[in-house]
């Protein structure tokens, strides 16, 4: 009788853990315009804007192959975004950004942790479609002038790493 007990307990704990919920499933699937859009008029008052609510989102778009090193602009809004977050050394992390295009058309630059680079360029290639987990930083610009909005590449995608994100994602109630 124990064994079975062990075994109903083991099965039972395993199905539990199959359904509890990846820590990815937090980046919800929304278009970037849905935050910019929340945080428009706001940002328009202001030369930056940081928050601590950094929207958790995932967005498919296609890896156009361009890359460069971050702007001085955009290194110095990651700079004071950390410190914000009181996580000042976390800003040496991003030194360079990755072009993604959209099916609108439409172009965005994102930063990339340096660490997850080499990777993404050997998983990734030009034309390729990934689904980017970003959080939003912040937007900086003139005040009532044309606005940079910053989001960062956390996480991402490839053909290798289907399986895996089909498992993670399956547990997501949002995906249902």
């Amino acid at each position: 009788m124990l064994r079975f007990c062990t075994a109903v307990l083991a099965l039972g704990a395993s199905s539990l853990s199959a359904q509890t919920p990846s820590k990815w499933c937090q980046y919800f699937p929304r278009g970037l315009d849905t935050i910019v859009n929340q945080h428009r008029e706001a940002a328009a008052q202001s030369d930056i804007s940081v928050t601590g609510d950094p929207f958790p989102s995932r967005l498919t778009l296609r890896y156009t192959g361009e890359g460069r090193p971050l702007t001085p602009d955009r290194r110095d809004f990651l700079g004071k975004y950390f410190r914000f977050l009181r996580q000042p050394e976390r800003a040496d992390l991003f030194a360079h950004e990755l072009q993604f295009q959209a099916d609108s058309g439409r172009t965005y630059w994102f930063p990339i942790q340096e660490t997850m680079l080499p990777e993404f360029q050997a998983e990734v290639a030009p034309g390729d479609s990934s689904t980017l987990f970003l959080l939003w930083a912040g937007v900086y610009g003139p005040r009532g002038g044309s606005k940079d909005w910053v989001f960062l590449i956390n996480e991402f995608t490839s053909s290798k790493s289907t399986t895996y994100w089909s498992g993670q994602l399956a547990t997501c109630s949002h995906e249902n």
